[in-house]
C-alpha cells in the first residue's frame, strides 16, 4: 500500500533542513529505497466498510499486503501494514486534484481523537492560506519521517502528539492516551486516529487551546469548537472521513 508522501511541504516549513535531504526515503512496489509502518490491529464495529477501531498489541507483523483499496483486506491477522513512499507536493495536489487518479495510492496521516473528560471530541478549523483552509477537522497531519525508528516502523502515537502539540498547544502530559487507533477510510483517504483524554471539561478544554491560537499567528488552526453529539456536526464544513468516525464515536456515547 504505497502512501502519498509529500516533501515540498516540509521545504515550505523549515523542517526539511532540519531532517535533510533524504527526508526519510520509503520503500515502494517499484523497489525504491523505504520505511515501513505497520499499525497492530484486531476488530471493527458494525461490520461497517468505512471505520474500523483496532485495538493495539505489542506484535507487529511486517510482509508488503499490496496496493489494494479496500481497508478490510489491508489487515492481515491483527496487523494494518502498508509502505510509506516520498513525493514532491506538486505531485501530491495533482492527485489529489484530479480525483485520486491512482487508486493504488492511499493519502494516508493521523488524527488526534481529542476528547474533554465528559466526552465532547475538539476540532479546529484550519486557518486561510493552507491546504485544507476552512475545514474543521481532527487535529493531525502527514506522517513525518522523524516518526520512523531504526527499523523503519512508524510511531503514529507520536507523530499525532507532535502535531497535536503544534496545532493546539496540548502536550502530551495533559492527555492520557488510550489503548489502540481508530482507523477510517474514505475513497483514498485513510486516517489512523488515537484516543487522547483531558481532564478538563468542553469549556475549559477548548478555552485553553483558543488562548494558545490567540498566542500563535502561524498555527495552522484558528478557531476550535467541541462536540457531543451527532447533530453538532450539521452547520460545521467536516470532511468525510472525519465526519464517518465522528457519527461513530459520538453517537456510542449519546
Amino acid at each position: 500500500m504505497p502512501i502519498v508522501h509529500p516533501a515540498d511541504l516540509w521545504r515550505e516549513t523549515g523542517r526539511w533542513q532540519q531532517i535533510d535531504a533524504e527526508m526519510g526515503r520509503f520503500k515502494d512496489r517499484a523497489e525504491r529505497t523505504g520505511k515501513r509502518y505497520d499499525v497492530p490491529a484486531s476488530r471493527c464495529f458494525g461490520g461497517a466498510t468505512a471505520y474500523k477501531d483496532l485495538l493495539a498489541t505489542d506484535e507487529l507483523t511486517a510482509g508488503d499486503i499490496g496496493c489494494i483499496t479496500k481497508l478490510e483486506e489491508l489487515i492481515t491477522g491483527d496487523t494494518l501494514a502498508g509502505e510509506l513512499m516520498e513525493v514532491e507536493f506538486k505531485q501530491f495536489l495533482y492527485w489529489k486534484e484530479n480525483g485520486f487518479p491512482d487508486k493504488a495510492v492511499f493519502d494516508v496521516f493521523g488524527s488526534g481523537l481529542i476528547r474533554s473528560r465528559e466526552g465532547a471530541v475538539l476540532l479546529g478549523r484550519q486557518r486561510s492560506g493552507n491546504l485544507n483552509e476552512g475545514w474543521v477537522y481532527l487535529p493531525g497531519g502527514f506522517i513525518d519521517p522523524r516518526d520512523a525508528d531504526a527499523d523503519g516502523r512508524i510511531d503514529i502515537r507520536a507523530s499525532v502528539l507532535r502535531e497535536v502539540q503544534e496545532e493546539t498547544g496540548l502536550g502530551p502530559d495533559q492527555l492520557t492516551v488510550r489503548d489502540g487507533f481508530l482507523v477510517t477510510t474514505i475513497g483514498q483517504q485513510l486516517s489512523i486516529a488515537v484516543d487522547l483524554i483531558s481532564k478538563d471539561d468542553a469549556p475549559s478544554l477548548r478555552a485553553q487551546v483558543m488562548r494558545a491560537l490567540a498566542g500563535d499567528s502561524d498555527c495552522e488552526l484558528d478557531w476550535v469548537v467541541t462536540v457531543t453529539t451527532p447533530q453538532d456536526l450539521a452547520n460545521l464544513k467536516v470532511p468525510a472521513y472525519a465526519e464517518t468516525l465522528l457519527r461513530h464515536v459520538l453517537g456510542a456515547s449519546s
